[in-house]
């Protein structure tokens, strides 16, 4: 898919009015970090985020908020509601669509509303990329704004390792490792590579965070590495 087609989907997202109520519908991991990254980055300042629905945590709160049920937008008048629907659930993502254009509630993705409001970002980071990267990582986004599942073409076996350059020892290397996770890839790496100059880890969620730093520890004392 060209930037045409992507330009094409973002110029067609809707941003809520700042005077609708927004509600986040998910109220799981992605949903919370998704959230905390639109405080973080004053993404949506003039937006009444009044709270996330979740039939399963209904009467609890989050970053802040209160969580509703799905019944919540029963009593409301779909012009004055949005919803922003945050969930890694394929099919879960299909019903709540479904349901939402049936009530005539205006809706978007939250991936679709983060990368239109962000866009000159990612911009940033295809300007960086091959050829190849920067189409791969375009279709990634159109699928993330389009509910469809990811092709199989568009990653191999070794979704870390599979690219020549990931095979090279050299000591001058840096790895940055962004999304962390526990710590898996950068094991595989340490196993891989014998020299490099440096391992960096990114991870925001605080119990993977929490799990990764174990590992580190256990890693520097296995393989006698230095803090860097």
């Amino acid at each position: 898919m060209t930037d045409m087609g992507l330009e094409y989907m973002i110029e067609n997202v809707q941003i809520p009015d700042s005077n609708m109520a927004v509600y986040i519908w998910g109220a799981g991991n992605t949903a919370v970090l998704a959230h905390q990254g639109m405080l973080r980055e004053d993404l949506y300042n003039e937006l009444n985020i009044v709270g996330f629905i979740d039939s399963k945590k209904s009467g609890t709160s989050l970053n802040g908020l209160p969580v509703f049920g799905p019944e919540i937008l029963n009593d409301k008048a779909p012009a004055s509601i949005f919803v922003l629907i945050c969930t890694n659930n394929l099919w879960m993502l299909k019903e709540i669509d479904e349901s939402l254009n049936k009530r005539g509630i205006p809706h978007e993705l939250m991936d679709s509303v983060i990368i239109k409001v962000k866009y000159e970002k990612y911009q940033e980071v295809m300007s960086l990329l091959d050829s190849r990267s920067r189409d791969i990582y375009q279709r990634m986004l159109i699928k993330r704004m389009s509910l469809e599942l990811i092709d199989e073409d568009l990653f191999g076996g070794e979704s870390y390792f599979g690219i020549p350059e990931f095979c090279l020892s050299r000591p001058s290397d840096v790895m940055l490792d962004c999304g962390a996770y526990v710590g898996d890839s950068i094991e595989r790496y340490i196993w891989r590579m014998e020299m490099y100059r440096r391992l960096v880890a990114i991870e925001p969620d605080r119990a993977n965070f929490k799990a990764l730093c174990k590992r580190v520890e256990r890693l520097r004392s296995e393989w006698n590495l230095d803090d860097d």
